[in-house]
């Protein structure tokens, strides 16, 4: 084999390592974010039943059981327990009282965890559970399956720290075992990450098997490589240049910086116009780059959009938002962060799931959280009403973005539940200087007030919007740089008012 030949195989089994480790690196930080969210759950439920101030057992208290089961993402039962039998749970009591038998293992918190046990009612169905307090919590072992379903060749599995050390520092592993993913394995790994969270008795461990990247092409393609390798003594310098130029992608580049946290997010302040009280922030994601530079989110939503890293990207801000604000949400009871979903995440049938568990994580509740829907984005608006209506039955609010500069403005006004409209900044910059655009603004907020919706006026960049904007719309609310720029969490004004 000429030197060539060796030179693109040698060169491209190194590229596909690093692209491959990348995505399992990703895939892990998904997994990992998945089960710290399961485990919040669990451990938030055994806190709060033994608070109940109901008899154990009870009519009452089977209710409570079963409302928390309701309100919750991935709890399938709640049961109490005595002497390692469960007495009752969210669906009566247990006649004879069902044994749990021996824990998989005990949490560091002494938390009994069992991996894979039978749901009462239906022997068929596998759960996992986790027992203290007497008060016993069973959840969806498939929590994440969407997650592993996504590997590929690659295994994983959730493991305690003291495990998942061994597992990354060996190349070889006879048995990696998980609540939703429990192969066996006898086979030289290639890849071995391991990721942990503080504060949780939790790993995750992702690995897969030697298979050299070479082997992966079609014939047609290891055909062509290997022709070209007979000419890679003068061509070398060009090839591998364009291929790693290739890796660099806004893709990969998007892919890589969700994947490190590399994506950041700023609040920007609305204020009431009439007092210039701050009433809520704005969650805005940034992506900066090492050089100072920002990558528009015009650009990278969009793109996000494109390739499927939505998903991880709205789990990423709502989690970043509802963590950075739950402090100062508790200390303002009259405060509220908004967060920008997509036409596509709105759709999804995970984000009420999502939402709903980083609410009870941080314990913020539903009602200060507002979702900001842009109706620039076309789709069926049927299937967007519905999906509006799920969130504000759960207790969310509703916000209608950059209205005014999209397709369906009214369609979307007579069908959607909405709590508020955001006009767009053509309106805070038309008063006082467009008689047309002032008509325009006076019929908007007539037809407001009769659908007694709310109004956030946009742009405002001057102390004579501001005035004149709250001369016209008592009670309305106002955002932009005059207020306020979006900043980090760390520099926000601790002052109510601007």
């Amino acid at each position: 084999m000429s030197i060539g030949v060796i030179a693109v195989i040698a060169t491209f089994e190194v590229i596909h390592w690093q692209r491959r480790h990348s995505e399992l690196a990703f895939q892990a930080e998904l997994i990992l974010r998945r089960s710290v969210a399961v485990a919040t759950e669990v451990r938030s439920s055994l806190r709060t039943v033994p608070r109940l101030k109901t008899e154990p057992c009870s009519p009452e208290d089977l209710k409570a059981l079963r409302l928390l089961v309701e309100r919750s993402a991935f709890i399938v039962e709640i049961g109490r327990t005595k002497d390692n039998r469960i007495l009752c749970d969210s669906d009566g009591i247990v006649p004879n009282g069902g044994i749990l038998g021996p824990a998989d293992r005990i949490t560091s918190r002494g938390t009994k965890v069992w991996l894979r046990v039978p749901l009462r009612g239906d022997w068929r169905l596998v759960v996992s559970a986790a027992e203290a307090n007497d008060v016993v919590i069973f959840t969806r072992p498939t929590a994440a399956d969407d997650l592993f379903r996504s590997l590929g060749d690659a295994v994983a599995a959730v493991v305690p720290p003291r495990l998942a050390t061994a597992y990354a520092s060996s190349k070889h592993s006879d048995q990696l075992t998980g609540a939703a993913y429990t192969p066996v394995v006898d086979r030289w790994f290639e890849q071995n990450i391991h990721q942990c969270r503080d504060g949780f008795d939790l790993c995750v461990v992702v690995s897969e098997p030697a298979q050299m990247g070479f082997s992966r092409l079609s014939l047609g393609e290891k055909l062509a490589l290997l022709c070209g390798g007979a000419l890679l003594g003068r061509i070398a310098q060009g090839f591998i240049g364009t291929w790693l130029t290739s890796r660099r992608t806004l893709y990969r580049r998007l892919k890589r910086a969700i994947d490190r946290n590399q994506i950041t997010v700023h609040y920007q302040p609305l204020v009431r116009l009439d007092d210039r009280v701050v009433v809520g922030f704005e969650t805005l994601a940034r992506w900066p780059l090492p050089n100072g530079d920002h990558v528009s989110p015009d650009v990278f939503i969009p793109l996000a959009e494109r390739t499927g890293l939505l998903p991880a990207l709205t789990e990423f801000v709502i989690d970043r938002a509802l963590c950075d604000m739950s402090g100062l949400l508790s200390e303002r009871p009259d405060l509220y962060v908004s967060i920008n979903i997509a036409v596509q995440s709105l759709l999804s049938e995970e984000l009420l799931t999502v939402l709903k568990l980083y609410c009870d994580a941080y314990g913020v509740e539903r009602s200060r959280i507002v979702l900001e829907i842009t109706e620039r984005e076309t789709g069926d608006v049927k299937l967007i009403g519905d999906a509006v209506g799920r969130l504000r039955a759960a207790g969310f609010r509703i916000f209608l973005d950059d209205f005014g500069a999209g397709y369906s403005s009214l369609a979307y006004l007579a069908t959607l539940p909405i709590d508020t409209i955001k006009l767009d900044k053509l309106f805070s910059n038309s008063v006082g200087t467009s008689l047309v655009g002032s008509l325009v603004l006076d019929e908007i907020l007539h037809m407001m007030s009769t659908l007694n919706l709310s109004v956030v006026f946009e742009g405002i960049e001057t102390e004579e919007q501001a005035t004149a904007l709250g001369a016209i719309a008592p009670g309305a609310m106002g955002q932009g740089w005059l207020f306020g720029r979006p900043v980090p969490i760390g520099d926000l004004p601790t002052s109510p008012s601007v």
